[in-house]
């Protein structure tokens, strides 16, 4: 059964030929591409083509220990791996002369229960002078490499092989034993796509099968959606926004695809989209992805302000008081206010003057001048100085919901003469 990670135990157990179909997992420096240690007694995931292999007490153990058998092609549909290392302890309770334990990499374009596919292996091999040897082997290659070890064949003694593909080259090693190295060169090396376990002759034990990545890590990327923006609102109340993206970036230098998403616009594509967006506060996401896995995201504001108060124009009615009878007459004062965002601005009388003081010689000497009786009402005196006209001057200031205030003043004349 296939694991994503499990604890490594000492040993391992297989016979004749087996192979894994898995589904293989992202390339990275050491990231794992398939993990087995056979501990839950499930051996589905594997095909085999001999009989005699269970899995049994943690180990995945062949107990076929008669003759020779033939090598059949070793296949796992939808395995497509490159540049990796496998790794199986393997170990037997005999000392079996002409017996050997390999680890096996394949094609994967090879047809499973061919005969004659392309295919390397690490072997150790037991001849009958009980000397033990390293083998690599590879179909395509003008030899198979083998190296005398320097250690004996010890029933029950557990071995770690390890084969590396790369490229077109397989390495094979006994971990831990430095001596035991061998590299081999085949065409038809590349790309391997699945890893399979073979024991001749004797019963054979494998454990702890691992496969990892040659290739680096893939690491993520950093998504940088830029500063928080404050923009001034149009005359229709919106902003255009111009977002920024550019700041992320991906330490693989992988080419970046860029989605923002928010509430108030469909997604959007691209390091620096423009948008229209309405007044008040917006977050917008950005994620980032590298198109290997690796995604990131943050966040940006943008706060569309309104900044600009209305046009306001006014009219006093009546604009002439006649005649200077020295009385309060009322007037009232009409409002055209038009805003960006604000349907209706409120407004209101915010100050009177008199282009004559109050209390003036030839006026009458009566007093207030004015009286503000509402928000755009007032009274006021039909008075003036004996020699000229008195304008008064009435100012309402108009405010639209952001606080954006506007003024403009009308006038009032008291003539001199009609």
């Amino acid at each position: 059964m296939f694991y994503p990670t499990r604890s490594i135990r000492p040993l391992l157990a297989l016979s004749t030929v087996l192979v894994l179909q898995l589904a293989s997992t992202a390339a990275g420096q050491g990231a794992l591409l398939l993990s087995d240690d056979f501990s839950d007694g499930d051996s589905s995931d594997w095909i085999t083509f001999e009989p005699g292999w269970s899995e049994t007490g943690g180990i995945y153990v062949s107990t076929n220990t008669g003759a020779n058998v033939s090598v059949e092609a070793l296949y796992a549909p939808g395995l497509s791996w490159t540049d990796y290392t496998a790794e199986v302890d393997v170990r037997t309770a005999s000392g079996r002369p002409t017996s050997d334990l390999r680890l096996h990499v394949r094609n994967a374009g090879n047809p499973t229960g061919s005969t004659a596919q392309s295919f390397g292996y690490c072997s150790l091999f037991r001849n009958n002078f009980s000397q033990t040897f390293l083998i690599a082997g590879a179909q395509g290659s003008a030899t198979t490499q083998q190296q005398l070890l320097p250690f004996g064949w010890s029933p029950n003694t557990t071995y770690r092989l390890r084969a590396t593909v790369s490229g077109q080259t397989l390495t094979c090693e006994v971990v831990g034993h430095l001596a035991a190295y061998l590299q081999i060169t085949s065409p038809l090396l590349g790309p391997a796509g699945t890893v399979g376990l073979r024991a001749t002759h004797i019963r054979g034990e494998f454990d702890n099968l691992v496969v990892r990545s040659l290739a680096p890590p893939n690491q993520p990327p950093t998504a940088d959606a830029g500063d928080d923006q404050f923009l001034a609102a149009n005359d229709a109340c919106t902003a255009l926004a111009t977002l920024d993206g550019t700041g992320s970036s991906d330490p693989d230098g992988d080419a970046l695809t860029y989605t923002w998403e928010s509430t108030v616009s469909a997604p959007l594509t691209g390091p620096t989209p423009t948008v229209v967006l309405p007044l008040g506060s917006h977050e917008l996401t950005l994620t980032v992805d590298d198109g290997q896995g690796g995604v990131d995201s943050d966040q940006v504001v943008v706060s569309v302000e309104d900044r600009t108060g209305p046009e306001v124009a006014t009219a006093a009615s009546p604009a002439v008081l006649w005649p200077p009878n020295h009385k309060l007459r009322p007037v009232e004062i009409s409002v055209v206010a038009a805003d960006n965002c604000t349907a209706t601005p409120s407004c209101r009388i915010t100050a009177v003057s008199s282009s004559e003081p109050q209390g003036s010689h030839g006026d009458g000497s009566t007093s207030p001048d004015w009286v503000v009786t509402g928000e755009l009402t007032l009274d006021l005196r039909a008075e003036r100085s004996g020699g000229s006209d008195r304008t008064y001057a009435v100012t309402v200031t108009c405010t639209d919901e952001a606080g954006n205030e506007a003024s403009a003043i009308s006038e009032v004349v008291v003539p001199r003469s009609r």
